[in-house]
């Protein structure tokens, strides 16, 4: 999505999500090492807006990954999306 402008923390984001990718299933130790570390640069009254910064570049890289998958596959993004809500419904 290059023409949008992409949220400060996007960056943070597809580092945290690139942690989780190693290891998806199992313990979750780098994963939490990223987050910790993405919250802890900022100081105690700044870490809601560091938490604030990320779920925004995390909701912005799953839209852009749903955008791309959507110019991949030829399905559209709400209907992508709708799947994804059904196999969590079923849970």
């Amino acid at each position: 999505m290059p023409d949008q402008q992409r949220p400060p923390g996007a960056r943070h984001a597809i580092e945290l999500v690139t942690a989780w990718l190693d290891s998806p299933t199992g313990p979750p130790d780098l994963l939490l090492d990223c987050l910790r570390s993405h919250l802890d640069e900022r100081s105690s009254p700044d870490a809601l807006a560091g938490a604030m910064e990320l779920i925004s570049g995390l909701t912005y890289l799953s839209g852009s990954l749903l955008v791309m998958l959507e110019l991949e596959t030829d399905v559209a993004a709400s209907e992508i999306l709708r799947r994804i809500a059904l196999e969590y419904a079923q849970d």
